[in-house]
């Protein structure tokens, strides 16, 4: 899949890099588009199935543009310059999300699930810190990417609960992790190309938006 290689993205000018944003922004639009008429025709409120739905503005607004982007950043970004350290950080990022999802779908521990969180990540790093190793980093690189565009897009699907994932709904959320998975791959040239501040101070103007 052209542009879908660490050596792909790196080796191309900023000027390109900036052109493949702009398409990719484009190709967002058309899904955005898509998504919306999916959701007038299947679903008919996209509010009702959002995360954050029981939460006050100042919430959703505190834990969707700051929260939200550090911390995924970090999870799906940040091992992208390649090195050990930073690949123990996302990976255990990574992990602490799927065991928090996991665990969120059955139990609810409201605002605790910030401190659950927090104490699978220190016992999860204290694992992988033992484990992963630079030739880990340099063989699994490519993957990287797939998990930095897809991992993010499918990973939102924790914005609905099981009894919102019905069949019936299968083509609005298709429509939503497309849009999300497109996003992660703007963010993910952004990071290889300029830097992580960038895909970071990007994140937070979009959720921004999304909540103000």
């Amino acid at each position: 899949m052209q542009y879908f290689k660490v050596n792909d993205i790196t080796s191309l000018d900023k000027s390109v890099s900036i052109f493949l944003i702009i398409k990719s922004i484009f190709l967002f639009s058309l899904i955005s588009l898509l998504y919306g008429i999916v959701d007038y025709l299947f679903i008919h409120s996209s509010s009702d199935i959002v995360l954050y739905s029981e939460m006050s503005y100042w919430e959703k607004l505190l834990l969707g543009s700051l929260w939200a982007p550090i911390v995924e950043e970090f999870a799906y970004r940040y091992f992208l310059d390649f090195k050990v350290r930073s690949t123990k950080i996302s990976i255990s990022l990574l992990l602490s999300f799927l065991l928090i999802h996991t665990v969120g779908f059955f139990f609810s521990f409201g605002n605790y699930n910030y401190l659950l969180f927090v104490g699978y990540f220190l016992c999860i790093f204290l694992i992988v810190d033992k484990l992963i190793k630079q030739s880990f980093v340099d063989k699994w690189k490519d993957l990287f990417i797939y998990i930095s565009v897809f991992g993010f897009g499918i990973s939102h699907i924790t914005n609905f609960s099981l009894d919102q994932l019905s069949i019936d709904k299968i083509p609005y959320v298709t429509c939503y992790v497309l849009t999300i998975s497109i996003i992660g791959y703007i963010m993910t040239v952004i990071r290889l190309k300029f830097g992580m501040r960038y895909n970071i101070a990007l994140h937070f103007v979009l959720n921004f938006l999304l909540f103000v």
